[in-house]
């Protein structure tokens, strides 16, 4: 080999060692570099509680995460398009839609669907493929009459609960202050600010099924001058009337607005008035009866009991009664025996070809560690074509604790605060969208009563310690409020509330307590609030 040949082998082998380093030298620092990550949404809600929970709340003010100063809401078309934006910002995700996950159907029996307003069985058998007939079958019904939040069986698809789904859009939250607003009778105040996710000690979602996240937050306040403003809505009024004297004009109100719901309580024969005028309006009956030894003795062979007994009543009526309530009001029972005999009593009404509304819960009960044991009931009403009524009642005004959580319970931990709900008003969306919607027990609700109730937060809540009714709460309304009109100030109460019901489908309605012809409930009697209610009812078409 010549000389000049074996210098050139060196120089090409020292050439490629020191290519060969760069390369090494060059992964090395890519590796290191600050490359965008590809993220997944489950990933950044990940951190942005992770960042949310690194400070420590004060003991008197709801901490916010730390927002980007001058931020303007915006919306955003997808997961990937919001996570570009919090590349630069530190906000938390809020969704801007309500919305419930369609559970996948099984392949055997049934599923069920939550009828929406304006929904006909044409419409129903056409989007499943299936005769009007095969509907009208399967879920033995004689006429085309449906409601919306009835539960309709679907044959062929399964098992499941198929329901009307929003794919949510998100938004980042705003710095900006809100504008202020004023409610009917009430001085110019400004709508709190949008509380972001707060942080907190302990683990909790940024998105809750079907609904804000929860919100760790101080002690309630007793407050009552922040007027909540109306949820986004839409469709007709959800609201009735519970009626113990048919009197003051209600058959006006069913005759001009239709309602979902009204109730009758002993005077029960107005109902087939109610009937003629409204086809379509559920009705449904009680009888006060003795409730004695709640919680003694078999409870399904005592319900089965309870139905014969006023089985002659409930034939009387059965024309025009939808639905029968049982006991009314059971409070701190225990709830496992409770749930038995409301099952029994659901079944054994179907024998007859009747139907039940069990629970007919107290204002503020039950805890969710309670109605947990009452599912049961839940399960077997479902399958006897029950509905579940619950009563949620505020005193001095009906928001109350609004957007409050719900406390420590006999040595069960609190629930965290939403923005949507509170332990009063609202009560229903933590029993639903944390207990019932997940199982896919979507049984229809009627709050069955509803209204200003001084015992509610007796003890703690501000205004006079004896009113009851609304027309109690006049002058404290008229001192510390500065409302002039309170029929005004009521019935924009109960439109708010109102707002909430029509955002659920599975919210059949409510019955605003009370109509009577009587001295009982006097300071209750709300048949001055219904020429103002029907105005509202009717803007809503």
């Amino acid at each position: 080999m010549s000389k000049f040949n074996s210098t050139l082998i060196v120089v090409v082998i020292t050439l490629g060692a020191i290519l060969l380093g760069m390369i090494i030298w060059a992964i090395v620092v890519v590796s290191n570099s600050d490359a965008p990550v590809v993220i997944t949404l489950p990933q950044e809600l990940t951190r942005i509680a992770a960042q949310a929970g690194s400070a420590t709340p004060g003991e008197d003010e709801l901490p916010t995460s730390t927002l980007a100063p001058t931020v303007e809401p915006t919306l955003f078309d997808s997961p990937t398009e919001t996570l570009a934006a919090l590349a630069d910002t530190a906000a938390p995700l809020l969704p801007t839609d309500t919305f419930v996950p369609t559970i996948a159907a099984s392949a055997t029996n049934p599923a069920t669907y939550v009828v929406q307003s304006g929904d006909t069985l044409f419409q129903i058998s056409l989007h499943f493929g299936i005769t009007v007939d095969a509907l009208k079958a399967a879920n033995g019904l004689t006429t085309d009459a449906i409601f919306p939040g009835q539960l309709l069986k679907i044959p062929g698809l399964g098992t499941a609960v198929v329901l009307p789904t929003v794919t949510p859009t998100f938004r980042l939250a705003s710095t900006a202050t809100p504008a202020a607003t004023s409610a009917p009778g009430l001085p110019t105040s400004t709508v709190a600010p949008t509380v972001t996710v707060a942080p907190a000690t302990a683990t909790t979602a940024v998105i809750s099924v079907g609904g804000l996240g929860p919100v760790i937050g101080p002690s309630p306040t007793w407050s009552v001058f922040a007027f909540p403003t109306r949820a986004p809505a839409s469709g007709p009024t959800k609201l009735g009337f519970h009626v113990t004297l048919n009197s003051g004009g209600i058959l006006d109100y069913v005759a001009a607005v239709r309602p979902p719901v009204m109730k009758g309580v002993d005077d029960i024969g107005f109902l087939k008035d109610v009937k003629q005028l409204s086809p379509n309006t559920i009705t449904i009956g009680r009888f006060v009866v003795p409730q004695e030894n709640i919680g003694g003795g078999d409870a399904a062979q005592r319900a089965i009991d309870f139905v014969n007994e006023q089985l002659p009543r409930y034939l009387q009526h059965k024309d025009y009664v939808n639905y029968w309530e049982g006991w009314n009001e059971v409070t701190y029972p225990n709830y496992e025996w409770y749930a038995q005999f409301e099952a029994a009593r659901a079944c054994e009404m179907q024998k007859h070809g009747l139907k039940a509304a069990i629970g007919a819960f107290s204002t503020g009960t039950p805890e969710p560690w309670q109605f947990e044991a009452f599912v049961p009931a839940i399960e077997a009403g479902i399958r006897c074509g029950a509905i579940l009524t619950t009563h949620e009642y505020g005193a001095p005004t009906m928001y109350l604790w609004w957007g409050q959580g719900l406390p420590e319970s006999y040595g069960h931990p609190p629930v965290p605060a939403y923005l949507d709900r509170g332990p009063l008003a609202g009560r229903y969306r933590f029993l639903y969208r944390d207990i019932l919607l997940p199982r896919g027990l979507n049984i229809p609700l009627v709050i069955s009563e509803a209204g200003i109730d001084g015992g509610a937060g007796a003890g703690q809540r501000p205004g006079y310690s004896n009113a009851q009714g609304w027309m109690g709460f006049w002058d404290y309304w008229g001192s510390d409020l500065g409302v002039t009109d309170p029929t005004s100030f009521y019935v924009d109460q109960l439109a708010w509330y109102d707002s909430l019901l029509r955002q659920d489908s599975y919210v059949i309605g409510a019955t605003i307590f009370n109509i009577s012809g009587g001295s009982s409930w006097q300071s209750f009697d709300a048949a001055g609030i219904i020429p103002k209610l029907t105005e509202y009812a009717l803007m809503l078409r």
